[in-house]
């Protein structure tokens, strides 16, 4: 659900409870023309409907308010870092102006609130006229909040369709209760010349639990004849073969095929293949940075060959996703994330590498003195374990026209290493529950390489 959707949720039960504070308010004024155990019996039945929630549930509507409310701000914490300084000091004043009218109806109508301790306060002393009109007052202040907040959420609406929000984040993190993730080093020997690396696959914990749950029984009735032939071969194909289990949960499938030495992309590592769900691309690419900052590295893109939908996500993040660091430019600020020391740097590179936006083809920062370049050369081509250093390449050398932009977006973004570590607690819950399922890594690396065949055209990376 989008933070629009959210709003509108909000909007409805506002709305709702209005309608609900009239009635009430209504009521409790026509309770004042009763007297004696008329009156009693009359503030009773109000009590009750206050105590079982204005809407007959077990909860009040000023709680499922403020429910919704916390969703609402939890939404725009969640799309905080993807819209301008200027959207979000707006929509951060209209949030906290509406948190105000959230708490104050929390306050008047929550369990042991003001209005329920005022009615049973008129209950034990209906003998006094005075107690009920306390009532009465405090519902007008409710519905004067209420008004008042449903002003401020209207304005939130209007203000959020203005705004471009990217929307695959709320797809991730209205499932992210189901997910999971499973990393591995085995290589898929069904493969010619399997490669070597990590292997990292975000899936759907619970729908793969459902479906190996449902081959398990199915394979159970054939062992001990409850199942005949004809039933077996007319059951689907989808419940017989237990790959299905997997295809149909897989959401993310990466392979990490290289770990550069230090002195090239500043030891990032590489990403191979990667492909997720519509929806899911931007957050499995963060997901796999965040895994990458666990170790003190970048990473960069496949240095052969990158589809065109993974240019527009790596140009996308780039340009857009302010939040995520960009090596070089980021050496002279953020040396620390990736285990480097400024001092290390310079007797490295020397002082031209805190001044370039790029990698050159062979991972160094562009722009080096010529006598770094040719110390640094050798040392790789002298080196038995830099055998990647003849697959080096510049996306700008190879494909880059004289009107190209060589520091930011498109080419120039496919020639950077990327580091984040915004996702690294949401990484650790999920590798924690796919501990569960690491029993089936194998299993889960042959059918990830099928998802990423199969995936492909469909998720563009």
């Amino acid at each position: 659900m989008d933070l629009l959707s959210i709003e509108k949720k909000q909007f409805r039960f506002i709305i709702r409870q209005l309608v609900e504070l009239k009635i009430l308010l209504s009521e409790v004024r026509r309770a004042k023309g009763e007297n004696g155990e008329q009156l009693k019996k009359e503030i009773n039945h109000l009590l009750r409907k206050v105590r079982s929630g204005i809407f007959g549930s077990e909860e009040r509507v000023e709680y499922k308010s403020a429910r919704n409310f916390a969703s609402l701000s939890e939404a725009f914490e969640k799309v905080i870092t993807e819209i301008s300084n200027s959207d979000r000091a707006m929509m951060k004043k209209l949030l906290d102006k509406a948190r105000v009218y959230n708490a104050d109806l929390e306050r008047l109508g929550a369990r042991g609130g003001k209005i329920e301790l005022a009615l049973r306060e008129a209950r034990d002393n209906y003998t006094n006229p005075n107690l009920l009109k306390n009532v009465e007052h405090l519902l007008e202040d409710a519905i004067e909040a209420d008004l008042a907040f449903e002003s401020v959420v209207d304005e939130l609406i209007d203000s959020t369709k203005k705004l471009k929000i990217v929307k695959s984040k709320f797809t991730v993190y209205k499932q992210l209760q189901d997910l999971a993730v499973v990393v591995t080093t085995k290589r898929d020997y069904g493969m010619d010349n399997p490669p070597p690396g990590i292997k990292i696959i975000l899936y759907n914990q619970v729908k793969f639990h459902e479906r190996l749950h449902q081959h398990n029984e199915f394979q159970e009735k054939v062992r001990s004849g409850i199942i005949s032939e004809d039933e077996k071969n007319r059951t689907p194909r989808e419940v017989k073969d237990i790959a299905y289990a997997f295809f149909e949960a897989m959401i993310g499938y990466c392979e990490i095929s290289y770990k550069f030495p230090r002195e090239r992309f500043l030891g990032a590592y590489e990403i191979f293949r990667i492909v997720a769900l519509p929806g899911f691309g931007p957050f499995f690419f963060e997901l796999i940075f965040s895994w990458a900052s666990l170790k003190h590295a970048p990473v960069v893109i496949d240095r052969k060959d990158v589809s065109p939908a993974a240019r527009k996500v790596w140009s996308y993040f780039d340009t857009d996703r302010k939040y995520i660091i960009k090596y070089p430019a980021a050496l002279r600020k953020y040396p620390s994330l990736i285990g480097f020391t400024k001092e290390e740097l310079f007797e490295l590179y020397g002082p031209h590498a805190f001044g370039a936006s790029v990698f050159d083809k062979y991972g160094f920062p562009e722009g080096l003195s010529r006598e770094k370049l040719e110390e640094l050369k050798s040392k790789l081509t002298s080196d038995p374990n830099s055998l990647h250093y003849f697959r080096g390449k510049s996306f700008i050398t190879k494909e880059g026209k004289p009107t190209t932009n060589l520091a930011v977006g498109g080419l120039a973004s496919l020639d950077k290493a990327y580091y984040y570590d915004g996702e690294v607690k949401i990484l650790a819950k999920l590798l924690k529950k796919g501990r569960v399922d690491q029993e089936y890594d194998y299993m889960f690396l042959q059918v990830g390489y099928h998802f990423f065949i199969l995936s492909k055209p469909r998720s563009g990376l």
